[in-house]
């Protein structure tokens, strides 16, 4: 995951786009809906090549989103945390939980993330 945010911090730094915090609203829904655009082409998406073309321009999108944000530093350590949070989601069997459309539901030994925590490190 580095490498790939290095990679999007080039991209910002060369074309002069913020690394700083979103000062306005405006700054955050650029973001939006750039992320939006790119969701509706994998809605769209006739053929595995145009799916996998929109999946990766989303992950770039978050990446440099993040990067705006100032949070990117601590992507690896938030993904780890999610993870675990949604590994807990198994009911007091090990087992999975699904909802009718296959969603996996929250068990008993579900924990919510502690984002706060990283964040604020």
């Amino acid at each position: 995951m580095k490498k790939q945010i290095e990679q999007v911090r080039e991209f910002r730094q060369r074309f002069n786009l913020p690394m700083d915090g979103c000062k306005t609203m405006q700054d955050c829904m650029l973001h939006e809906r750039l992320i939006q655009e790119e969701l509706d082409e994998m809605k769209n998406a006739d053929d595995l090549i145009e799916l996998s073309d929109a999946i990766i321009d989303q992950i770039y999108l978050l990446f440099g989103y993040a990067i705006h944000l100032g949070i990117d530093d601590k992507l690896e350590a938030m993904f780890d945390e999610v993870h675990a949070s949604n590994m807990s989601k198994l009911d007091r069997f090990n087992k999975p939980i699904y909802r009718e459309d296959g969603k996996v539901m929250k068990g008993e030994n579900y924990f919510t993330p502690n984002l706060k925590k990283i964040i604020e490190q």
